[in-house]
C-alpha cells in the first residue's frame, strides 16, 4: 500500500512538472505568435506606405514624361517654323502646333 502511495505522488509530481512544462511552452508560443503580428502589421503598414509612395512616383514620372514630349514638339516646331515668333505662338497654344 505505501509502495502504491509513493508511485502515484510520483506520478503526481511528474504529470505536474510535465503541465508546467507545457505551460511555459504555450506561453512562449502565445508570445512568439504575437511577435510575428506585430511584425505582419508593420510590413503591411510599410506596404501602404510604399505603395503610396509608387503612386506618388508614377503621377511624377506621367507629368515628366509630359513635359518630355512638350519640349520635343516645341522643338520640333522651331526646326520647322520660318521664325521664331511665330513658333512662340503655336508654342502658347494647347498642342504647340505650327501651321
Amino acid at each position: 500500500m505505501a509502495d502504491e502511495l509513493q508511485r502515484l505522488r510520483d506520478e503526481i509530481a511528474s504529470l505536474t512538472q510535465q503541465l508546467e512544462k507545457a505551460n511555459e511552452d504555450l506561453h512562449t508560443a502565445a508570445n512568439a505568435g504575437l511577435e510575428l503580428l506585430r511584425q505582419k502589421d508593420a510590413l503591411e503598414r510599410r506596404i501602404a506606405e510604399m505603395q503610396a509612395e509608387l503612386e506618388v512616383a508614377k503621377v511624377e514620372v506621367d507629368k515628366a514624361n509630359q513635359v518630355g514630349r512638350i519640349f520635343k514638339r516645341y522643338f520640333q516646331c522651331m526646326e520647322s517654323c520660318q521664325s521664331v515668333t511665330r513658333c512662340f505662338s503655336a508654342a502658347e497654344m494647347a498642342m504647340w502646333s505650327c501651321s
